[in-house]
């Protein structure tokens, strides 16, 4: 843990840093709370991990990681009608997410 405050713009950089990682902005939160001692980030400077960083892509990240996972299982299994629907849900959910962040 971290003993000093940090300020506005070193937090930043970190967050940067860490998105040019690879690391997701739901998982930045969680560094930042581990590591560096802010216990929320939102509270503390007033503004979300997603506005320093410009993107908000973890909808449709997460959305099509389920849809990846979904045609995976139905390509197994032919007859599970429930993931055979839940699939086609999937894939109207896809479109909607991502029209809206386009």
């Amino acid at each position: 843990m971290v003993s000093k405050k940090l300020s506005k713009p070193e937090v930043e950089k970190i967050i940067k840093d860490l998105y040019s990682e690879g690391v997701t902005s739901e998982k930045i939160g969680l560094v930042l709370r581990d590591k560096y001692g802010i216990k929320k980030f939102r509270e503390e400077f007033g503004m979300k991990v997603t506005e320093i960083l410009g993107v908000n892509d973890a909808d449709v990240r997460n959305v099509r990681r389920k849809m990846e996972k979904l045609q995976v299982h139905f390509e197994k299994n032919k007859h599970d009608q429930s993931a055979k629907r839940r699939l086609i849900k999937t894939a109207a959910q896809v479109k909607k997410v991502g029209k809206y962040h386009s």
